[in-house]
């Protein structure tokens, strides 16, 4: 899995700090054909990653899949992305994680390796649970 890299030179500052922060804000949108990285920072909302060579099947063992719409994976996000040094037109995504207001904070990579898989039972623990950790949710 990995983004061609595909700033113009007027982002130039912006991608520089894509490229030397971690954990930052976006939000990813991911179908079978499909998998997008948008970013929430306002001087980021230009651009728009395209992810390659990514594994549907591996990513939905991370975080829920949604159902009825045109993405699987509609969901906040943080990422970090460093340049491939082999290659320059590459970025490599070191990590990734996905939020759901049930689960919190899902990785699906941690260190550029997938991380280990998170066991979720079904019985209603993870929802009363969130109940906890976010009164809101009713």
């Amino acid at each position: 899995m990995y983004i061609v890299k595909n700033f113009d030179a007027i982002l130039f500052p912006m991608a520089n700090f894509l490229l030397e922060t971690k954990y930052i804000p976006c939000f990813c949108k991911i179908r079978p054909d499909k998998f997008e990285v948008s970013f929430t920072i306002d001087s980021l909302e230009e651009i728009v990653l395209s992810v390659e060579n990514f594994e549907l099947d591996r990513l939905e063992e991370y975080v829920p899949v949604g159902v009825g719409g045109q993405w699987w994976i509609y969901n906040d996000s943080i990422i970090t992305i460093k340049l491939n040094m082999n290659n320059p037109s590459i970025l490599e995504i070191l990590d990734l994680a996905f939020f759901d207001p049930y689960l919190g904070w899902c990785w699906a990579i941690k260190d550029g390796k997938y991380a280990e898989v998170r066991e979720v039972d079904d019985d209603g623990n993870c929802i009363n649970e969130a109940k906890l950790r976010y009164p809101l949710l009713k």
